[in-house]
Formats: C-alpha cells, sequence, structure tokens
C-alpha cells in the first residue's frame, strides 16, 4: 500500500503558521530512526522541515540499518545518553542537557520559547512572537513577547517528566523535588504504572528509562499528563 503523503497537511499548517500561502512542498526519502521514516521537506526549495511516519512494515530492513549504525557507532566510542543522541566520553552536549535535566534557558528569535525560574522556586515560559515580520518590528521591546505563562502543580510535575524521560541516566525523587519544588507524590503513581509496564527500572535509588520506555518515550511520557490532559488523549 503507498502511504498517504504528508504534503497537504503539512502545507496547510505551514501555511497557517507563515501567515502567507506556501507552495512547492518537495519531498524525499531519508534513512529513519528505530520506527520511524523521516522525509525531507522543501519550502519553496529552500527550506526544510521534516515529518515522520510510521514505517517498520514498509521498510524491513530498516531495523538492521538501525542496529549497524548503533554498533559502528560503539566501534567508535559513542555511547547513548539521550533517546537520540550520542556521543563519545565528555563530548556530551551541555546545551541539550540543560534542556532535559529541566534547567532555565532563554528563548531569541521568533518563536522562540524560554523558562525561567525565580528565587522562590516558580516556574515561568515566555514565547517570543512567532511571525517573522511581527517579530522583527518589535524584536527587543516587550512587544515581541507572544505570551507569558506560569507553570505550576500538574503541569509542572509533568514537564519535569516531560524532558527528563529523554536522558539514558537514572534520576531520583530528590532531582524532581529541586527542579520542581513538588513532593514526590505528585508522580508516584506514574512512576509505578511505568514500572509495571517495564518502561522505568529502579536504578540508583531511582529509576531510569529502560530500553523499552526509550523505544515507547511517547507512551512513557503521557502516563505523567495532567488529568485533564489524560482524559483527552484517551477519548481521543
Amino acid at each position: 500500500m503507498t502511504p498517504l503523503s504528508p504534503i497537504p497537511g503539512l502545507q496547510a499548517a505551514l501555511s497557517a503558521s507563515l501567515g502567507k500561502p506556501v507552495h512547492n512542498l518537495e519531498f524525499a526519502p531519508l534513512g529513519g530512526g528505530s520506527i520511524n521514516h523521516a522525509y525531507r521537506l522543501l519550502l519553496n526549495r529552500s527550506e526544510a522541515f521534516f515529518c515522520k511516519v510510521n514505517s517498520a512494515e514498509r521498510y524491513p530492513g530498516l531495523f538492521e540499518k538501525e542496529k549497524n549504525g548503533l554498533e559502528l557507532l560503539a566501534g567508535k566510542g559513542y555511547e547513548q545518553y539521550e533517546v537520540s543522541a550520542y556521543a563519545q566520553t565528555g563530548r556530551r552536549a551541555r546545551h541539550n542537557l540543560n534542556y532535559w535535566n529541566f534547567g532555565d534557558y532563554l528563548g531569541i528569535g521568533a518563536g522562540a520559547h524560554g523558562k525561567l525560574t525565580d528565587p522562590e522556586g516558580r516556574v515561568t515560559r515566555l514565547w517570543k512572537l512567532k511571525h517573522p515580520e511581527a517579530y522583527l518590528e518589535s524584536a527587543g521591546t516587550p512587544k515581541s513577547l507572544g505570551g507569558v505563562s506560569r507553570v505550576a502543580g500538574a503541569d509542572l510535575a509533568f514537564e519535569f517528566m516531560l524532558n527528563r524521560l529523554r536522558l539514558v541516566d537514572a534520576f531520583n525523587a530528590s532531582d524532581f523535588e529541586s527542579a520542581t519544588g513538588l513532593g514526590v507524590e505528585h508522580i508516584e503513581a506514574g512512576v509505578q504504572r511505568a514500572l509495571d509496564l517495564g518502561l522505568l527500572e529502579p536504578a540508583l535509588g531511582g529509576w531510569q528509562t529502560t530500553a523499552r520506555g526509550q523505544n515507547y518515550l511517547n507512551d512513557l511520557q503521557s502516563l505523567f499528563l495532567p488529568a485533564q490532559d489524560a482524559n483527552r488523549k484517551a477519548n481521543a
């Protein structure tokens, strides 16, 4: 069966995002990850966008290619430290590790998001105007902000887990509590469910994402969704 082209949906989404019609989208297949196939899409023949669609059944050799690729990386001293990242000893990307460990960062540029924690431990997310023209007209002024949102409670617990579960290294209750200011009871139910499903395992006094958890990361992360969002996901 020929897969449905992702182009029409992407063309509509990009047009809405940019605020003007997008034409001349093309795609060419690229090698993908463990259960996905990637497409390189050209926006007006100059900008690249990416879309993933399930492809394990359509490309039965994909897993073997991934296995060979991982063996090649291991032979060169590369170790996996994040769901999609490998590095040699001492060469991990500190920039990305800051994200996944729930650190703070500034958002610079159109549509960029930032995260700030104040001295009292309150977490705020900020984002810039997403349309390039509107952003450029207001860059350097408060008007360039598209919005500001306080993150607390169940939403804060979920955001920590959304990021931290990407890492291979174990984490513990103290990591969660120091980063969020919340008690570990906010994630206990999700952790237990993940342990039961084999998506997490006990490690170093805390928990670590298993190989199964890495392969089903979206499902693992969804166990920590706030109740209203989890119900929406279940009914989708």
